[in-house]
């Protein structure tokens, strides 16, 4: 992952912002995600975002993240 990525994701992350992800699942469909980031671990490749629509915790690798618009 580029430096430039690792700088998007940490400002989303502090800014808290609103997001809208696109991921691929482990079923190899897309799925479309609304929430928060609330926590980053670079070292691991993975975040956790809480999902506003369903009130849950996703881990999501960052190599299943197809797009992601702030919203």
């Amino acid at each position: 992952m580029t430096n430039m990525m690792r700088s998007q994701i940490e400002y989303w992350f502090n800014s808290k912002a609103l997001l809208t992800m696109k991921i691929l699942n482990a079923k190899g469909k897309e799925d479309s995600l609304h929430g928060r980031i609330i926590s980053y671990e670079p070292d691991c490749n993975n975040i956790l975002f809480y999902e506003d629509d369903f009130k849950r915790v996703d881990n999501i690798l960052l190599t299943e993240i197809l797009n992601v618009e702030t919203s």
